[in-house]
């Protein structure tokens, strides 16, 4: 994380990037778009919605 903020800072107004976080597994299973990851079946649904906005304040496609 410090080499990533040393070496990309970060426009005024921009968040924080992250390194953190799992972005690739192999051999993982191929899911639809909209399919669930819970293979329990615990818990309860939860729908997350946001923006992406750039420095200015307009949208991200």
């Amino acid at each position: 994380m410090l080499v990533d903020a040393i070496n990309n800072p970060k426009p005024s107004g921009a968040s924080e990037s992250t390194v953190l976080g799992h972005f690739h597994l192999a051999d993982a299973p191929e899911l639809k778009m909209g399919s669930g990851i819970c293979h329990d079946q615990k818990g309860e649904p939860m729908l997350v919605v946001g923006r992406i906005l750039d420095t200015q304040g307009n949208p991200v496609a």
